[in-house]
């Protein structure tokens, strides 16, 4: 509620929250939705990342903080910056107060020392921030000004002679402010020089004064005196740390060159959920992988040929039918992962050996689950080999229904690359998904891998958050593994889990 009135208030630009736990997860979404179309940031430190932190918040205010990989998710898909700390809220905030949303904003990097010139640089670069050349025009008229042992690209060195003549400073800094390549201006202070960094300061202020584009002054020293509180009282309160900093201009950057893009996949998600949304029958409460199967079909994801058998001359039936090579699977609702049972026969080639298989298959599942009901056998075409990866839904208790894209197969669980959405989310979002995985390089072509459409596969994505979102009853949803092959992605397994 405070969010959503400050928000709607005019005078302010962004707002900064801290939060133990959200208590409604609809209502966040709504004001996290609205900060997006407003285009005012919202800034959030909340707690929980570990389960000392979870437990904690819980025993403060009885608050669930909830999945924090759901709530990451959510902060990626709505723009809203999660920050770690009080002081990245600080700065990160401060940041914003002063700067105007631009994509793709130009640093300079102005600093009488080198040495912390290319730490900053070296930050700014394994934070991808954009740090480009002056214009020539620039580079000539710092020629005029600095000494010739100076340097007068970005990153700029003054060198110390600014603290022998400080009006070196102020025509140096006045083409580098006028540069159309430059938009924020960031520049160490590393020691506390009397008289001569009081004067900096004073010119920092006095530039700033006389420009819209953003000048950030970093004090280093551990003495708050001097220059630091000329600073401070001239409205240029400083950063105190080059990381604290180039962390804050991470932020920044990458909401404003995220900005236009997120507001078209939350826009267009919501557009896209009216369409394609497909309310599914009701059903039991588990089904198992054919039934799940044929609800998935229904969403557009593609299924191999398959049918249940009841004993072993049903399954050879069926497998002539289908042709061999096929795969044989146990169906039963009491089990969820098969492989663990021996539940599962692959490249059955012929009659004689589908017959062996059967039976070996039958054994292993009495013995490992004797209780387990058994619906049947399916028996299934076998798809060739293709790159494995993981789709499913799962309804998060705060914040609905989510998706999750990943490396699939038997060891999803072990390496764990996954993207997670909250549904709905556009075909467009869907792709951001995939290209965030560790796998997405093979998915695009990579050495004897075929390129996947992954337009094709975005589409599958998207399409399933859609039916995720109008079918809120969906407890779970699990294809794995889904696999992706030259023009085609096929699921293997699937489970449905309702409410």
């Amino acid at each position: 509620d405070c969010i959503h009135h400050m928000l709607n208030d005019p005078k302010i630009k962004v707002v900064a929250a801290v939060a133990e736990g959200i208590k409604n997860g609809d209502k966040f979404k709504a004001v996290a939705k609205m900060a997006l179309k407003k285009e005012k940031p919202i800034v959030i430190l909340k707690v929980g990342r570990s389960e000392l932190g979870q437990k904690a918040a819980l025993s403060h205010t009885g608050s669930m903080v909830g999945s924090d990989k759901v709530f990451d998710a959510l902060c990626h898909q709505y723009g809203v910056i999660r920050v770690n700390d009080v002081d990245e809220l600080i700065e990160t905030t401060y940041l914003f107060v002063r700067s105007k949303i631009k994509k793709n904003a130009g640093l300079a990097i102005v600093t009488g020392s080198g040495g912390s010139g290319s730490l900053l640089a070296d930050y700014c670069g394994l934070h991808d921030l954009n740090i480009p050349s002056f214009k020539a025009s620039t580079i000539e008229k710092l020629k005029e000004v600095l000494p010739s042992f100076a340097s007068f690209n970005n990153p700029v060195d003054l060198t110390a002679s600014f603290l022998v003549d400080n009006s070196i400073h102020t025509e140096s800094m006045l083409p580098i402010i006028e540069d159309e390549n430059i938009d924020i201006v960031v520049e160490p202070i590393n020691a506390n020089y009397g008289t001569s960094t009081e004067q900096l300061a004073e010119s920092l202020i006095n530039l700033q004064k006389g420009t819209v584009k953003t000048i950030i002054p970093i004090w280093i020293s551990c003495m708050e005196e001097g220059g630091y509180k000329i600073l401070v009282e001239g409205g240029l309160a400083p950063f105190r740390s080059i990381r604290n900093t180039v962390i804050a201009l991470n932020h920044f950057t990458t909401y404003c060159n995220r900005l236009d893009g997120l507001k078209n996949s939350v826009l267009s998600a919501e557009k896209e959920v009216n369409d394609n949304g497909i309310r599914l029958f009701e059903t039991q409460k588990i089904l198992n992988e054919y039934e799940s199967k044929k609800i998935i079909k229904q969403i557009g994801i593609k299924v191999p040929r398959e049918k249940i058998s009841k004993n072993r001359h049903e399954a050879l039936v069926i497998a002539r039918k289908i042709g061999y090579p096929v795969a044989l699977k146990i169906v039963s609702k009491d089990i969820m992962h098969k492989t663990e049972v021996g539940g599962i026969k692959l490249n059955l080639e012929n009659e004689q050996i589908l017959n062996a298989a059967y039976d070996k298959l039958m054994i292993n599942v009495k013995e490992m689950v004797p209780d387990a009901e058994i619906e049947g056998v399916l028996v299934s075409e076998m798809v060739g080999k293709g790159t494995e990866l993981i789709l499913g839904l799962k309804k998060d208790p705060q914040f609905g229904q989510t998706i999750l894209i990943g490396t699939g197969g038997i060891y999803a669980e072990v390496f764990k690359d996954v993207a997670i959405g909250i549904c709905p989310i556009s075909k467009g979002y869907a792709t951001e998904l995939l290209n965030q995985l560790k796998i997405a390089p093979i998915l695009k072509g990579y050495r004897d891998h075929a390129e996947y459409n992954l337009d094709e596969l975005a589409s599958v994505i998207s399409n399933l958050s859609q039916t995720g979102y109008a079918n809120q009853d969906i407890k779970e949803l699990d294809v794995n593994p889904l696999v992706v092959k030259k023009g085609q992605a096929i699921a293997l397994d699937a489970l449905i889990v309702r409410n």
